[in-house]
């Protein structure tokens, strides 16, 4: 099973991406912040990282830079959270019915 790790500081994102993303049969770890996202990523291991590109104490593109020096194996996907947010709870609604 693959691991994913998902960073967003928004709590409701995590758990709709979280919610679907174990559905499709993932591992899911959740970080809250760019700091934590980071302490994850080398603790953990994941095979993706999907992030909002825009978190509360650094930015996507900074995390990726952080990370990247030390390790650059990991693929990332970047999202802008309201965007996705419209998507995952409309995807959600549909599981649903």
């Amino acid at each position: 099973m693959a691991k994913l790790l998902v960073i967003d500081d928004k709590l409701n994102i995590q758990k709709v991406l979280k919610i679907i993303l174990e559905k499709e049969g993932y591992s899911v770890d959740i970080a809250g912040s760019g700091k934590e996202g980071l302490d994850k990523v080398f603790n953990s291991n994941p095979d993706l990282i999907i992030s909002d590109i825009r978190l509360g104490d650094m930015e996507g593109t900074e995390l990726f830079q952080n990370y990247s020096r030390k390790r650059s194996k990991y693929p990332v996907y970047f999202y802008y959270g309201h965007l996705l947010l419209l998507k995952a709870q409309y995807r959600q609604l549909k599981m649903e019915q």
